[in-house]
């Protein structure tokens, strides 16, 4: 007769690793993150200074590819409101409020800015930290920095690119806090509260009349210094579209 083959082992559980491991290990990897940054610790407020003067900083953002000019008016009202608060850029589409708004750290303070795109589906953990979809497969990585965390890590001021396409009474809350407590705190991580680096900004942009974005709430306006970018005069849009096409424009032969 044949000989059964023995049935196979039952399949081990998962459980996490012994000796701090596992979703332990990621918390204390992403403390220890906080800890060397010092966001553990609270700081005395005062106003941030530019590193640069105004007319500088309006040079910087105007030169180059895709530099932008004839907003002097707008970029002097935000370089002046980001020294003691954030930002919020609403306009037209193809005005520039973007791209002003992702320059405005390099020319005030030589550090760069982490740009993101809003998402509708956005909640509060996409700005501060959540688990990963494969957090039971890898539990030692098993922590998504969020994108406000990221960027102070980082040393960036965060750009929310047309913020208004998920709800901001919703996911923008512990900024909201932030800003009106001082500080925040992550559950998934530690209870401890988080303070925000002097230097730290959050510059939003909108296009207020698409369709499908929200409403900025009332207390969202209260957190933000607000200016209107509108298309540059007529003549501002001529040296634009002479600086794209530098060999000039060509004149179109009649037919």
């Amino acid at each position: 007769t044949k000989k059964e083959e023995p049935a196979p082992p039952p399949p081990t559980p998962f459980t996490p690793k012994a000796g701090g491991g596992g979703l332990d290990r990621a918390r204390a990897n992403v403390i220890a993150l906080i800890e060397k940054a010092g966001f553990f610790q609270p700081q005395p407020y005062k106003p941030l200074e530019p590193a640069r003067s105004l007319d500088d900083i309006l040079k910087i953002i105007a030169e180059g590819a895709g530099g932008i000019i004839g907003q002097d008016a707008v970029i002097r009202a935000a370089v002046n409101a980001l020294r003691s608060t954030d930002f919020f850029f609403a306009g037209p589409a193809g005005s520039g409020k973007s791209s002003i708004a992702q320059r405005l750290s390099q020319a005030m303070l030589n550090r760069q800015s982490l740009f993101v795109s809003v998402d509708p589906s956005w909640f509060p953990t996409d700005l501060t930290a959540s688990l990963r979809p494969d957090a039971f497969i890898d539990p030692e990585n098993a922590i998504q920095l969020g994108h406000a965390l990221l960027a102070m890590l980082k040393g960036q001021w965060l750009v929310l690119d047309e913020a208004t396409r998920a709800d901001m009474g919703i996911y923008y809350a512990p900024m909201m806090l932030l800003r009106s407590l001082g500080h925040f705190t992550i559950p998934l991580v530690s209870e401890r509260p988080i303070y925000a680096p002097n230097w730290f900004r959050v510059v939003a942009t909108a296009n207020l009349g698409d369709e499908g974005t929200y409403r900025r709430p009332d207390a969202i306006k209260d957190r933000f210094a607000v200016d209107y970018v509108s298309y540059p005069a007529a003549d501002v849009e001529v040296e634009l579209m002479l600086r794209e096409n530098k060999g000039g424009l060509r004149a179109v032969p009649a037919v």
